[in-house]
């Protein structure tokens, strides 16, 4: 960060949710001048970038929604930009949660089934999908702890260019709004973590499963991973994603 008497300075890249995709990391550079109070953005990204045309079209309604005092603090497209990146994660994180529940379904039924059953070609089958899942779990975990990085370090520049400017001009709504955005969008940065680990520890269950000696697999078997008589029952049967979601997420909460 530049003095605050000149200009300040803030860039970034913000983390890849689509990693199965080419695309460019999408970057930030601004500067802001103080004595001017202008500020400036260069942004980089490939023009098919699955957030790109979202991030136009907000700033688009921002800059001929707000008047301009709410355009004063010069990290809004910042803090907008973030946002918009992070939620391009729910379109990676929630068929990975229906692939692992789905993949818990069937260690279940497979450990329910004789020994003289369970066959090599199932458990191997077992053992890669969830290896699988394993490796994009520890790739969303690098994207959120890379958000959560950048918010931090934004967090930093934002409180020492309000410092400076209190001295002037003093605080601002707008200030005190983009200083609430981006406390907010760490506080969902560090919750879409815990998911994640929770994740990571329910693959590590199943994995551990799969891998037991059958004496031991008996002793196990009929528990079931997810807990409950419905895990057999298939999405045509149910009414939506949020009642399987809300039957699958009730073991979780029990612990």
């Amino acid at each position: 960060m530049s003095s605050p008497r000149r200009s300040i300075d803030f860039f970034c890249q913000q983390p890849r949710w689509q990693i199965h995709t080419q695309d460019l990391p999408l970057s930030v550079y601004m500067t802001h001048d103080v004595a001017g109070r202008a500020t400036s953005y260069i942004v980089v990204a490939n023009e098919g970038h699955s957030r790109l045309l979202h991030v136009k079209q907000r700033i688009a309604t921002c800059l001929s929604a707000v008047g301009p005092a709410d355009v004063q603090d010069p990290f809004m497209l910042h803090c907008l930009i973030v946002h918009e990146t992070f939620l391009d994660a729910r379109s990676v994180v929630t068929p990975l949660r229906w692939e692992l529940y789905d993949q818990l379904d069937r260690v279940d039924e497979y450990t329910q089934k004789p020994a003289r059953k369970r066959g090599k070609e199932d458990l191997e089958k077992l053992t890669i999908a969830l290896h699988d899942i394993s490796q994009t779990i520890d790739s969303m975990t690098g994207s959120v702890e890379m958000t959560g990085m950048i918010l931090r370090r934004m967090q930093t520049s934002h409180d020492r260019f309000c410092d400076s400017n209190a001295q002037v001009t003093g605080v601002s709504n707008a200030n005190i709004k983009i200083s609430d955005s981006l406390r907010y969008l760490l506080e969902s940065a560090d919750s879409q973590k815990r998911w994640l680990m929770s994740y990571k520890s329910r693959k590590d269950t199943a994995m551990n499963l799969v891998s037991l000696p059958p004496a031991k697999l008996r002793r196990t078997a009929g528990r079931g991973l997810n807990s409950r008589r419905s895990s057999t029952l298939s999405r045509s049967k149910m009414r939506g994603p949020a009642l399987r979601l809300q039957k699958r997420q009730k073991p979780m909460a029990r612990r």
